[in-house]
Formats: C-alpha cells, sequence, structure tokens
C-alpha cells in the first residue's frame, strides 16, 4: 500500500512538544506500512517512532547503499524473551531486558536489587531461548545497505547471542571491516567485533560505532539506528553529529516504549520501575533459579551474593 511519511521539526520547548511540518514524499512508491511523525535531532539528526519493523525497509530505502550503514539492536528489538502461555501476549519479565533495566535503576540498598545481574545474565543468555520479534529476520534480510548488529551484551555472552540469533534465523551481517574479528578497547571497556555482531558491554553506543568505524576502510554519510533504546537514539545522534554524519533513528516501540522516549533532557528522566506484583514475582522467580542452578553449579551459586566474586556488580 502506498502511503507518505509526515515529517515533523523538534520543538525546543519543554515537554518536546513535536510540531509537524510539510509532508515529504517517500521514494518511490516505497512507504511505511504507518504514518509516522520524524522529529529533529538537532541540524543533522532525527529520529522516528515506530512499532513494526516493517517500516524500517521503506523508511531507508532512499539513502545510498553504498555510504549507509543500518544498525539493529537486539533486546527487544530483534530478539525478545519468549511469551508466557496464557497471558494474552505477556512476554516473561524476569532476566528481559526491561528486568535488566528495572535492577539498574534500582537504587544502592533496595531490597530488591541483584549485586550480581551480570553472572546471572551470562548465565541466563547461554541457557535460555529467545523469540524474535515479528519480521525480525525478514527485515534484516531485505536491508540491502551495509548492515550491523550492535548490542549492548558484553561479549561473554556471545555463544549464546549469536545462537539464538541463528535460530531465528536472523542473518548476520558481513562485516564492514577488512579483517574477520577485532577486539576494541573504549574508555577501559573491552568490546569485541565479529560475524557481524558488535558487542559493548554497556558502552555508549555511538562512541563505541565510531571507535570501530576507525578501522573500517568504507566512510559512512548516513547512520541509522534501530534501537529500542531511548538513550541509544540520543548517544549515537550526538557521535554522528560530532563526525559530521547525517543521522536516522528509528525507535522501536514493539515490544515495549522507553519511558523517557522523546524527552532530551537526561536530567529529568524516570527511573524505570515496575508494579510492587511484578517485582514480588521477579524475586520469586529469581529465589527460584538460584535454587535450580545451585542443584547443578553450587559452587557458582555461591558466589551470587553482596560478599561473591561480583559484589556491587
Amino acid at each position: 500500500m502506498i502511503k507518505t511519511i509526515a515529517f515533523a521539526t523538534l520543538a525546543l520547548l519543554a515537554g518536546c512538544q513535536h510540531t509537524p511540518s510539510r509532508p515529504v514524499p517517500f521514494p518511490a512508491g516505497l512507504a511505511p506500512q504507518a504514518i509516522l511523525q520524524e522529529v529533529r535531532l538537532g541540524p543533522s539528526g532525527s529520529y522516528v517512532e515506530t512499532n513494526s519493523l516493517d517500516d524500517v525497509v521503506p523508511l531507508v530505502a532512499h539513502l545510498d547503499p553504498a555510504t549507509a550503514l543500518v544498525i539493529f539492536d537486539i533486546d527487544d528489538t530483534l530478539l525478545s524473551t519468549p511469551v508466557v502461555l496464557g497471558r494474552a501476549g505477556q512476554r516473561e519479565f524476569f532476566g528481559s531486558d526491561s528486568w535488566y533495566s528495572w535492577q539498574r535503576d534500582l537504587p544502592v540498598g533496595d531490597r530488591y536489587k541483584k549485586a550480581c545481574r551480570f553472572a546471572f545474565l551470562g548465565i541466563n543468555y547461554e541457557a535460555a531461548t529467545a523469540e524474535p520479534t515479528v519480521d525480525a529476520a525478514a527485515v534484516v534480510d531485505a536491508i540491502k545497505t551495509h548492515k550491523l548488529i550492535l548490542t549492548s551484551r558484553s561479549p561473554d555472552y556471545r555463544g549464546g547471542t549469536e545462537r539464538e540469533l541463528k535460530f531465528a534465523k536472523i542473518p548476520l551481517p558481513h562485516s564492514i571491516l577488512n579483517e574477520p574479528a577485532v577486539t576494541l578497547v573504549l574508555d577501559d571497556t573491552p568490546m569485541t567485533y565479529s560475524n557481524g555482531i558488535l558487542m559493548t558491554r554497556g558502552a555508549d553506543k555511538g562512541k563505541a560505532l565510531e571507535k570501530l568505524l576507525e578501522k573500517s576502510p568504507q566512510e559512512y554519510k548516513d547512520i541509522v539506528l534501530v534501537d529500542d533504546g531511548w538513550g541509544n537514539i540520543l548517544d549515537m545522534n550526538a557521535a554522528s553529529a560530532a563526525k559530521e554524519r547525517t543521522f536516522h533513528g528509528i525507535l522501536y516501540t514493539g515490544i515495549k516504549r522507553d519511558i523517557n522516549a522523546g524527552n532530551t533532557d537526561r536530567a529529568t528522566w524516570r527511573r524505570w520501575t515496575i508494579p510492587e506484583v511484578d517485582a514480588s514475582e521477579a524475586e520469586r522467580a529469581w529465589q527460584e533459579w538460584t535454587r535450580r542452578t545451585g542443584n547443578v553449579y553450587p559452587l557458582r551459586v555461591s558466589r551470587f551474593s553482596t560478599d561473591g566474586d561480583c559484589n556491587g556488580k
């Protein structure tokens, strides 16, 4: 179906009001399945929100494939936790991207905060399964520009990550470097790139990408980031602007919508919170998970405490 996309400017006013501007025709019969609002992020950047990955293909169709790089996030973008049977599309919370965001934002000393969440995630990514979001594999395959998968996951989680991407039939991008794999260090944070996946260990995604591009023989003029994290959209926009690249953000909301989406004032960002009933359920799941895992790996689980080997992490 042929549609057009409505563009808007970013009003520099409190509340981040979106003021629509003159509609711009979409290229040669290609248009997103939904009418989207493009919002400016400075002189060389913009973003749209969509709950459908299908919109990505027409949104990038007008870019020069020789000088554009399309980047996909993993958690709650390409992959997510399995849907809970009998709960009308509700996905498993414990161990999910939302669980991590909630844990990250809990204040020190909160009764629900886990000291060993990164160690837990390492085991969970290796042992658990994931489900692709709707049309994830088809969309990644349909993109004909240079591609990259960029995740905040640690390089320690690469094995389980690649397994689940392959199981979901999501094609791993060809390398944008002349070498198959590299290790990068950004602000003392080790990152790895291989099989088309840059694993950043929670580093600033914009700076991480630029660190990688220092090794690329290709000069990119347009950077596209498909990600469910609003902070990642802002970080990539800032890094792209510093290198005089044009940034196109696609904030994916098909799994969840970032609670700070649209707010460019980080000083006023809200913490990720959940209802008490969900917090209690997550605590029960943690206790059950440690019990079951401890039956198999008792010494490993014995370290999952505030005085263990992952104290404060």
